[in-house]
């Protein structure tokens, strides 16, 4: 995805959501799936939720980055973890600078008249991404109405973040006792439930009992 153009950031009241611009000539997110069939997707909006949705091995990471797509009325979602602890080395985790831009963004939620669309680089955070740990499955949305429309992929890659960029989405809505008893603007975590997750090791699909899902994956791949 190259340096995208945001039309509109809006306070949906549980998420600060970032929409861009359809008029903007952003990359293409394209999931060549277990049926070999291959899909595009344009970029629609992408939002955090804090504590994270997805879960590997009982780990609950501080935030979760969803960079939602559609095609045709379905969605496909490429969510991101993000936590204070990954990479042991405060010399590595300490700050990341796509969340710090975000949060610098969210001041300007709601705003549409004499607004001009800055443009957020997600260039650096997107292509730096090890995509030999992406997991898929097709589930639901997390937020109501939870429709099942939605091609899952989660990259297992954590990247860096400082307690204080964290905070903003702590004191939001994760530590606000005021917004779903301070637990967060996360789904709590669903079971498996047989539920297939498909992960790619080289051309190998693999299946990965261990990850848990926050989403209602009624339809098994």
């Amino acid at each position: 995805m190259k340096a995208a153009s945001l039309a509109k950031i809006d306070d949906k009241g549980y998420t600060f959501q970032f929409g861009f611009d359809p008029n903007v000539g952003n990359d293409f997110l394209y999931l060549l799936d277990e049926s070999k069939t291959l899909k595009q997707f344009d970029p629609l909006q992408f939002h955090v939720h804090a504590p994270s949705e997805h879960t590997f091995n009982g780990k609950t990471y501080d935030l979760e980055l969803h960079i939602v797509h559609i095609n045709n009325g379905s969605l496909s979602v490429l969510g991101i973890f993000f936590d204070r602890v990954a990479g042991g080395n405060t010399a590595n985790w300490w700050i990341n600078e796509f969340i710090g831009d975000a949060n610098k963004l969210n001041t300007t939620a709601g705003q549409t008249t004499g607004w001009t669309a800055p443009n957020l680089d997600m260039t650096k955070l997107v292509r730096s991404l090890d995509t030999r740990k992406v997991y898929h499955y097709e589930g639901s949305l997390t937020t109501p109405t939870c429709d099942e429309i939605v091609e899952w992929l989660v990259v297992h890659d954590v990247q860096s973040i400082s307690d204080q960029q964290l905070q903003f989405f702590t004191k939001e809505w994760a530590g606000n006792s005021t917004f779903a008893r301070g637990k967060g603007n996360n789904r709590g975590v669903q079971p498996l439930n047989g539920r297939t997750i498909y992960y790619y090791s080289s051309a190998v699909a693999t299946y990965f009992t261990a990850f848990t899902l926050a989403a209602l994956a009624l339809v098994m791949l």
